[in-house]
């Protein structure tokens, strides 16, 4: 359920001496407190600081006495200092890796952060103070890249929580892994519990300036960018728990997809193994058994699943395409009508299903013998086409994964069949709705794809106007035999 961030009454109160302490903690001169620190390094990564929007003189000249190299990121000029195992994290630090180099940050709450090749994290003061008793203190902003965090004490509260521009997530002594790439956000929980919920443009825009205005120390600018965050409407978290992922885009908002949670892949904790390889820590730590086990489940379905690809409950729709042809017979005419079908199986569960077929195609009389002197070829179809529709109720039964074998009850819709014999004889056939009874097997060929054959049989009346160039006959009824043959292709398919 949705929520907004009051600004009056006691929470805004409590969000107005925030902010004072906030600005107090910030912008005091006085001693930085490191938030972490870098405990083991791989290659040669860096951490960007003071972030300037020219490059100035005063930065060349420094830079060659302080040890830093200055680089063009995000449209601003940094002080790029090379990393080495034991220095100091502080807010505002953007730390970046290049692609051989590799970090471990570990943080004062006891978190361990794996920076992979290529990455860039940031870090912040919780900017979003809305509910007094939280003792998060500070944000993990994944600007791109990848990242693999944990905890060795589940008992510990966290006082660091993570985002990117589309997911925001809260833990709950976990392990994870967290990527960016080119806007689409995924998280993976490998071990413990996370509570995740996306994050809109709107809040992301908001945060960023906010993380720009603290940089720069500009206290009222940051000041108006904590107070409209604490407006910004916040989705409900979703608990992601061991083996779950959940991936997102950043795309308007009529585009989205909804945030749900799903199970995730082999090549997925593989990419969480990538991140920690050649890590020294995660060995010391003992992290690698849940994420080799949570492989090794990834590899195979589980087994007795009954999900395949013939299971109606995972695809409650099949539709089919086939030919067929309806008949009737009886001593004075046999003649049958076939052509293309469609049809739609709606399955209420594994095993019972309803159906709707509709079908075009020609009348084709066999036999004529109710007239010694005029035979089928003598007579001519006044009306050719026709067209045909049957209702079917029925239950179906799965031998194998691939192989079924169906019954339904049919309701058979009314027809026409008019002939005329030059222009002495005409016979007009209303033939009225009917019920037949037919069974099916089918075959699954490929994922959801199966080929199918129907036959059935039943019984139906008929009422017959005769009449000749001179008189016309009174009206009778005939009772006939009707067959039904179809063969074809199907799919199912879900609503989605």
């Amino acid at each position: 359920m949705a929520r907004h961030y009051a600004r009056t009454g006691p929470l805004g109160l409590v969000m107005i001496l925030w902010c004072f302490s906030f600005s107090e903690i910030c912008f005091a001169n006085k001693p930085k407190v490191a938030v972490g620190s870098v405990s083991e390094v791989k290659g040669a990564p860096d951490v960007l600081r003071e972030p300037s929007k020219t490059l100035t003189q005063d930065m060349k000249a420094k830079s060659r006495t302080d040890g830093y190299a200055t680089v063009l990121y995000n449209n601003y000029y940094w002080k790029a200092y090379p990393i080495i195992p034991g220095l100091k994290i502080y807010y505002g630090d953007v730390l970046s890796s290049g692609p051989e180099s590799k970090m471990v940050l570990t943080l004062q709450d006891g978190f361990k952060i794996i920076l992979a090749k290529n990455t860039k994290v940031r870090l912040t003061p919780n900017f979003i103070k809305s509910n007094p008793d939280s003792i998060v203190k500070t944000w993990l902003y994944l600007l791109n890249g990848k990242i693999r965090a944990y905890l060795l004490n589940h008992d510990d509260k966290p006082e660091t929580e993570f985002r990117t521009r589309t997911i925001a997530m809260g833990v709950r002594g976990t392990e994870f892994m967290l990527t960016v790439d080119e806007g689409h956000s995924k998280l993976l929980t490998i071990d413990g519990e996370i509570y995740a919920r996306p994050v809109e443009k709107q809040e992301a825009d908001l945060f960023e300036s906010a993380t720009e205005a603290f940089v720069k120390q500009d206290e009222p600018q940051l000041a108006q960018q904590m107070n409209q965050l604490q407006a910004v409407e916040i989705r409900k978290e979703i608990p992601l728990r061991r083996g779950q992922k959940i991936e997102r885009d950043e795309l308007p908002p009529a585009q989205q997809t909804e945030f749900i949670s799903q199970a995730v892949q082999l090549k997925d904790v593989e990419e969480a193994q990538e991140i920690g390889k050649n890590i020294e820590q995660l060995v010391q730590d003992k992290r690698q058994d849940e994420l080799d086990s949570l492989a090794d489940e990834s590899k195979q379905p589980p087994e007795n699943s009954e999900e395949s690809p013939a299971t109606p409950q995972f695809k409650p729709m099949l539709a089919r395409l086939g030919v067929g042809a309806l008949g009737l017979s009886h001593d004075d005419i046999e003649a049958s009508e076939g052509g293309l079908s469609v049809s739609f199986d709606y399955l209420l569960n594994p095993y019972a299903f309803a159906s709707l077929e509709l079908g075009h195609g020609d009348w084709e009389v066999d036999a004529l013998n109710s007239h010694s002197d005029a035979g089928p070829k003598d007579f001519e179809i006044r009306k050719k086409d026709s067209t045909r529709y049957l209702v079917s109720i029925g239950g179906r039964w799965p031998f194998t994964e691939a192989f079924s074998v169906a019954a339904a009850l049919s309701y058979v819709g009314g027809r026409h069949l008019a002939l005329q014999y030059g222009n002495r004889i005409a016979l007009d056939y209303r033939i009225q709705p009917s019920a037949l009874f037919r069974l099916e097997v089918s075959y699954q060929v490929w994922n959801d794809w199966q080929v199918f054959l129907a036959l059935g049989s039943g019984e139906g009346e008929a009422r017959v106007q005769s009449g000749s160039m001179n008189n016309n006959l009174e009206p009778y009824t005939i009772d006939f035999d009707q067959g039904y043959g179809r063969i074809g292709i199907g799919r199912f398919f879900d609503f989605d």
